[in-house]
């Protein structure tokens, strides 16, 4: 899959997200988020993002759980072996039980430009009231053979922070 139709399906992605179910003069998310993350693996990664969240309660910090698409952008790199990647990810993530743990499912496409790797990740960690979360998760690669070496287990950190409130 070429990185221009991974691009394309991400922002179909979201848009159909958006505008799914939603009814006239109301919008299906109550807030559009910004998001910073960083991983710890096989690559140091840094992206930034945008997440969209249906929350249960007045605020993402006062809730009992959340739940939304999010759409990052990032550039990872190794130091052992002098690869640097540029990255993209589609993800949705649900964080609930009184806003301690939470799970989150990330489709991911890292790119030199001249090749590219597609792979999933699935996480849980524990967060604190939404703001702050610790992440575990382990990179399936989705290509037949790993060309950059970015399979296997992360530790991640991110931070959210509300941006517009859509109702």
């Amino acid at each position: 899959m070429t990185l221009k139709r991974t691009y394309l399906l991400s922002i179909c992605f979201l848009l159909v997200s958006y505008f799914a179910n939603g009814q006239a003069g109301k919008s299906r998310f109550d807030f559009l988020n910004i998001e910073s993350l960083y991983y710890y693996g096989a690559l140091h990664q840094v992206d930034v993002g945008f997440s969209l969240t249906n929350n249960f309660g007045a605020s993402i910090f006062t809730d009992i759980f959340y739940y939304g698409p999010s759409l990052n952008l990032g550039y990872g790199f190794a130091l052992d072996n002098n690869t640097h990647l540029l990255h993209s990810s589609l993800g949705y993530e649900f964080c609930g039980y009184f806003l301690i743990f939470m799970g989150r499912a990330t489709l991911n496409n890292y790119t030199n430009f001249s090749d590219n790797q597609m792979t999933f990740k699935p996480e849980v960690g524990l967060t604190f009231m939404g703001l702050i979360n610790l992440t575990y998760g382990y990179n399936f690669s989705l290509n037949r053979n790993d060309p950059f070496g970015i399979a296997g287990h992360y530790i991640g950190l991110d931070l959210h922070f509300q941006l517009k409130d859509l109702n």
